[in-house]
């Protein structure tokens, strides 16, 4: 649905990227507020570390520029 929105949009490819990244690195933000949420409350972790996100994402990166 997101996707959709942002290839119909009349901009050009690079601000299309831009849009796409913000919004994956925001899905992936909340998903690390949500296990630092869970991770004071419980003691045992949801192992989703924050490293893997910079990883992640230039993985995106990579595969839309390629």
């Amino acid at each position: 649905m997101i996707l959709t929105f942002v290839h119909n949009s009349k901009k050009t490819d690079m601000e299309k990227l831009l849009i796409f990244l913000l919004l994956v690195g925001g899905i992936f933000y909340l998903v690390h507020l949500f296990d630092k949420y869970v991770n004071r409350k419980k003691k045992n972790h949801l192992s989703f570390p924050i490293q893997w996100t910079p990883s992640i994402s230039l993985y995106f990166i990579i595969s839309l520029t390629g």
